[in-house]
């Protein structure tokens, strides 16, 4: 099953410089890349998704490990920031008030599934329902 974070990132990269990643990985000399061609593609894959652009402050992701961030406001007026790191297959979330929790990746039957300690995410798409050990489950909408 792929992860669809990870799909995401790809896709969003675009085709371009897909390309031109694998043609370097095979060692052969990176053909060039016309930019108003690999802005376009970049431009129209990030009009079919449902997440916000990786090019904007507020999302942040590293190539070199594929860490992605996420804002969400919740029903309970809670702000989540979660930083899903996919090599490590762990989200990190924290809540405006203060807490944070290291949760580790589950099997999920459809979305993604992280829980620990009593925390636990579930999503699928920019919805989750974001759970602590005090609290009932409350549902949260990706804003960035």
């Amino acid at each position: 099953m792929t992860d669809p974070r990870r799909a995401f990132l790809a896709m969003m990269a675009g085709p371009a410089l897909l390309l031109g990643l694998g043609v370097a990985a095979c060692g052969e000399k990176e053909p060039p890349v016309d930019p108003e061609l690999a802005e376009k593609a970049l431009k129209e894959t990030q009009d079919t998704q449902a997440f916000p652009s990786l090019n904007s402050p507020e999302v942040l992701q590293d190539p070199m490990n594929n860490v992605v961030r996420a804002v969400y406001a919740c029903d309970n007026n809670e702000r989540l920031t979660v930083d899903f790191d996919n090599p490590r297959d762990m989200a990190t979330a924290r809540t405006s008030k203060g807490l944070a929790a290291d949760l580790h990746q589950q099997t999920a039957a459809s979305g993604y599934w992280y829980k620990a300690g009593g925390f636990e995410l579930r999503g699928k798409g920019g919805d989750i329902t974001w759970t602590t050990p005090d609290t009932l489950p409350t549902n949260c909408r990706i804003i960035r």
